[in-house]
């Protein structure tokens, strides 16, 4: 995943606060399936940290 997916990712993500902020209405299935996709979110994001601990580790340092 490169810089282009993160900013897909961001517009999007954008765009769907700003429905949430107008209040989308939602039932209780999509109430469900957003709360995986959320989730779904969560876990590959801690799988790729986890995955990537020491090169993070090593900017982490460097920048200090």
């Amino acid at each position: 995943m490169g810089t282009a997916e993160l900013k897909e990712l961001y517009l999007a993500i954008q765009k769907f606060r700003e429905a949430m902020e107008r209040d989308l209405r939602l039932n209780d299935s999509e109430r469900l399936s957003l709360e995986n996709h959320i989730a779904l979110l969560q876990i590959t994001y801690m799988e790729w940290k986890r995955r990537n601990a020491q090169k993070l580790a090593y900017l982490y340092r460097q920048a200090a």
